[in-house]
C-alpha cells in the first residue's frame, strides 16, 4: 500500500506540477486560506468522521452482511505486526495526498471542464469511491469525495482537499480513542452519540456554506 501511494504520489505529483505551470491563474493562499476557510476546513474534518459513523451504523443495521470485509480490514489495520508509525504516515499523510493528486487534482480537475461543479463533483466521488474496494467504504468514501470536490472548488487548489483529507483521517484514530473510554452498551451514552452525529451532518453542510470562494480569472 505504501509502494502504491508513493507511486501515486510521485507520478501524479509531478503530473499536477508541470501541469500548474502551464495555467496563467496562481491561487491566492490568503484568500483560499482564510480564517475563515481554515476553520471549515477543520471543522468539516472532525464533524465529517462524526457523520461517517452515522452513515456506517445505518448501513450495518441495513446491511449487515457488507461489512465482513470492512471489518477484517479494521483487524489488519489494528495488527500489533504493523509499525504505527508506517501505517501513520500512510493513513494519515501518504494515502490522502497521493488519493488528493489523482481524484481531485486530475479526475475532478477534468471533468470540471465540461461539467459544472456538481456534476463533476459526483462522478469523481463515485470513482473515489469505488476506489476503495469494499462496499462500506465505498459509501462514505463516495459522500466524502463529494466534500472534498466541493473544498477544492472553494480553495482553487489541491492544497485545500489535500489538508481536509489528512484531518479527516487523522481525527478517525482520536475518535476511537474517545470511542474506548466509554461503555459502548450503554444506552446513555449511545444516544449521546447519536445525538452529536446528527448535528455533525448539520453542521458539515453549514460550514460547507460558509466558505468562500477565489474566482480563477482575479
Amino acid at each position: 500500500t505504501a509502494l502504491c501511494d508513493l507511486v501515486t504520489f510521485v507520478m501524479f505529483g509531478l503530473w499536477y506540477y508541470f501541469r500548474e505551470n502551464k495555467y496563467p491563474f496562481r491561487p491566492n493562499y490568503k484568500i483560499a486560506f482564510s480564517r475563515k476557510n481554515v476553520v471549515a476546513i477543520l471543522g468539516l474534518g472532525i464533524l465529517g468522521q462524526l457523520g461517517v459513523q452515522l452513515i456506517m451504523s445505518v448501513v450495518r443495521m441495513i446491511l449487515p452482511g457488507i461489512f465482513q470485509s470492512y471489518e477484517k480490514l479494521n483487524e489488519m489495520l489494528q495488527s500489533d505486526s504493523v509499525n504505527p508509525i508506517l501505517m501513520l504516515a500512510i493513513v494519515c499523510v501518504l494515502g490522502p495526498l497521493s488519493e488528493e493528486l489523482l481524484f481531485r487534482g486530475m479526475i475532478y480537475a477534468k471533468l470540471r471542464r465540461s461539467f459544472t461543479i456538481w456534476p463533476a463533483a459526483i462522478l469523481s466521488a463515485l470513482a473515489f469511491g469505488l476506489f476503495h474496494g469494499n462496499a462500506v467504504q465505498a459509501i462514505y468514501a463516495t459522500l466524502f469525495g463529494i466534500v472534498l470536490a466541493y473544498v477544492y472548488e472553494k480553495t482553487q487548489t489541491i492544497w485545500g482537499s489535500c489538508l481536509l483529507h489528512v484531518i479527516f483521517n487523522s481525527f478517525a484514530y482520536v475518535l476511537e480513542g474517545i470511542m474506548k473510554l466509554f461503555d459502548a452498551s450503554s444506552m446513555i451514552v449511545n444516544v449521546v452519540f447519536l445525538v452529536f452525529e446528527l448535528v455533525s451532518i448539520v453542521l458539515v453542510i453549514a460550514l460547507m456554506r460558509s466558505m468562500g470562494r477565489q474566482e480563477a480569472n482575479s
